[in-house]
């Protein structure tokens, strides 16, 4: 297992002025609020940027999760692994969207899972005390934050009806509906994991489909 951690770039100017104005606009998006000078000013004092390369951690099952982080680029994956050493993947995540353990961030619980990119991936990172200072501070950024907690919140219960309710085909057809671009941005082993199945029979039902 890769046990590598995460590694903090140094914070250049260029690089914090170029990710928070990508954070202001996806906020602005989500929330329909534009931000002040002073509550953009709060925010880059509050927000670090980090990189995590491709395979590397953000964390990992038995740490605390003490940061949460905004995507400017790139993508992760949160999983579990079994106590047969098989792992199930329990949500990606991708730009414009926030990682965490949000369960250990608010607990300082050793976390049950493990976040780790599948690509080179730039965040804006904060911790318990910056996000509770800019939720504070800036109402539009709370809201920020709640709008990613319940759009969470109904995405695990959509998997939990996919895992429940679905067939393997219809696993993967809910896929190309919902998330078209993982079936181009991951490789099938990942989409597998992700979708509960094996990597040949998603290789099968592929097949199927592009006969059709």
């Amino acid at each position: 297992m890769n046990t590598s951690k995460l590694f903090f770039l140094p914070h250049a100017h260029h690089t914090i002025y170029k990710d928070t104005h990508h954070f202001f606009q996806a906020l602005t998006t989500s929330t329909n609020h534009h931000l002040t000078p002073d509550e953009k000013y709060q925010i880059i004092d509050n927000l670090q940027p980090h990189t995590l390369r491709k395979r590397q951690y953000f964390v990992q099952e038995g740490d605390i999760c003490r940061r949460l982080g905004f995507i400017i680029q790139g993508a992760v994956r949160t999983y579990a692994v079994n106590q047969k050493g098989q792992e199930t993947i329990l949500y990606f995540n991708t730009e414009n969207h926030w990682l965490g353990d949000l369960e250990s961030f608010r607990t300082r619980q050793p976390s049950r899972y493990h976040i780790e990119a599948l690509e080179h991936t730039e965040l804006l990172t904060a911790t318990h005390q910056q996000i509770t200072t800019l939720s504070i501070a800036i109402p539009a950024f709370r809201q920020f934050l709640e709008h990613e907690y319940y759009s969470r919140l109904a995405f695990n219960q959509c998997r939990v009806h996919m895992a429940l309710s679905m067939n393997a085909e219809e696993r993967y057809l809910d896929l190309l509906k919902n998330q078209p671009e993982y079936a181009t941005r991951f490789s099938q082993n990942t989409l597998a994991s992700y979708l509960g199945i094996k990597p040949e029979t998603l290789s099968r039902i592929r097949k199927n489909w592009q006969g059709r």
